[in-house]
């Protein structure tokens, strides 16, 4: 027997232990663990990457959506809605794929092959989470979203998740439901659906083969051990998988173009969406004629690089055009939790050691804060100071929540500036020690910062 083929033996062995493990598991309750460990294991079955992803998407839908006279409140409901859809969905994801992920180099530390969360409680907490999610959505918003939210769950976890068993095609499939979120999001706002959320649907699916087939064949030989049916496991070439990357890439960019055609944003987005296409095109034709897996790394980062860009030039063109003074509150609420998304983003990246990506996440919260406070400024520069009209607890507890909020935000003009110094400066041990309090602070004017806008102009 040649080395080769005892080490096939072994790797063999060693992927039938894993099963048999996590079979085991099926019937054993999770080991207890401390409370926050625990709520910490139950929050990564959520995907929280994945379920940013979708309420961005969401927002975005909405925010494209919205007319006079839609209360903004319906936004908040929006965003629980979809995030405790989004969070059931995922944690189904895991439950059906524990097996598959204790076979992959990249998966077999989720909490269910690890036994840090038992099947059966991985069940009980997607179902709670998923139905609430809908429930809440056809309660508060409507229940338009909230079919549109019950078939993103449906669509992937019966059809995308045991697909990936059976047939390649999974992948179109599976950009179905993640192409529902931006279109719930319309419904939101309009109560209804027309040719602009079919467009934007459209944006979205055809984002997601490149995405999603590029990072498959980086990962082809985890997912052929695991024994998924992903497209390049059956095109060991990869001709098949660079082809349909070139031609979905390709697809977009007309695609892309259609919201100026339809009058939802004007020059502005259409210009910058064309060059954005034409560069994620071109990444793609590398990747298909003849690029590697470094190739295939790149079309990868400009699907990341992609989708935010166009979210904001969407938002933004709509924004100049018919945003006015006093919709500058609600843009400020908006902000405030774009910048809370991408600190916990970038909390959950470094925690993982990904350097790189935990960078960009938190230069895009330094973004966010600083388009947060120049519109703040230009709002009360025009308008001055807006008084609380509620008497009793809620004013102190207003009052409470907006000296401490005005007082620490005072405080990361100088913090924020002092981290990313030193993390430029390659002063990591320094930084570490500055991020460790601005990052708390950050998150809690952040998240005060959108408090205080409900309390003032909603609630």
């Amino acid at each position: 027997m040649s080395s080769v083929d005892a080490a096939r033996l072994r790797t063999s062995a060693e992927m039938r232990a894993a099963a048999e493990g996590f079979e085991a598991a099926l019937g054993v309750v999770a080991a207890p663990r401390a409370g926050v460990a625990r709520a910490a294991d139950f929050f990564e079955l959520t995907k929280p990457r994945i379920t940013t992803f979708v309420l961005l998407s969401a927002a975005t839908g909405f925010f494209l959506g919205l007319q006079a006279g839609v209360p903004l409140v319906i936004f908040l409901h929006l965003m629980i809605g979809v995030a405790l859809v989004a969070a059931g969905t995922n944690g189904f994801n895991h439950l059906l794929e524990g097996d598959v992920d204790s076979l992959m180099d990249r998966t077999r530390r989720r909490p269910i092959p690890t036994g840090r969360v038992s099947p059966r409680e991985a069940g009980i907490f997607s179902a709670l989470t998923g139905v609430a999610g809908i429930g809440y959505l056809a309660l508060l918003v409507n229940p338009l979203t909230a079919a549109l939210a019950a078939a993103t769950l449906v669509i992937y976890v019966l059809g995308y998740t045991p697909l990936k068993r059976v047939t390649s095609l999974n992948t179109l499939v599976g950009a179905i439901p993640g192409a529902l979120p931006i279109a719930g999001g319309w419904a939101a706002a309009r109560g209804s659906l027309g040719p602009e959320a079919l467009v934007l649907f459209g944006i979205l699916f055809f984002w997601q083969l490149p995405h999603f087939l590029s990072l498959a064949w980086i990962y082809r030989e985890d997912y052929r051990r695991a024994g998924l049916v992903m497209l390049p496991v059956k095109d060991p070439e990869g001709v098949r998988t660079r082809h349909h990357t070139l031609i979905h890439a390709l697809a977009l960019l007309p695609v892309s173009l259609l919201p100026s055609l339809l009058g939802l944003t004007g020059p502005v987005y259409f210009v910058g969406a064309l060059g954005l296409g034409l560069a994620y095109l071109a990444s793609a034709g590398r990747f298909a004629w003849g690029g590697g897996e470094g190739a295939a790394w790149r079309v990868f980062r400009m699907s990341l690089l992609y989708l935010p860009l166009v979210y904001g030039l969407l938002i933004l063109d709509k924004g100049a055009r018919e945003l006015g003074l006093h919709d500058l509150p609600a843009v400020n609420a908006v902000l405030n939790g774009l910048t809370t998304a991408f600190l916990l983003t970038g909390w959950r990246l470094i925690r993982r050691g990904k350097m790189k990506a935990h960078r960009l996440a938190m230069l895009a919260a330094v973004g966010s804060s600083a388009a947060f406070l120049a519109s703040y400024l230009v709002y009360h520069f025009q308008v001055g100071s807006v008084p609380y009209q509620s008497l009793g607890w809620t004013r102190t507890l207003y009052f409470t929540i907006l000296i401490t909020h005005t007082v620490l935000a005072t405080s990361l003009v100088v913090l924020v500036p002092m981290t990313l110094i030193r993390a430029l400066r390659g002063n990591f041990d320094r930084h570490r020690s500055i991020a460790r309090g601005t990052l708390p602070v950050w998150l809690y004017v952040s998240v005060t910062g959108i408090i205080v806008y409900l309390m003032l102009y909603v609630l």
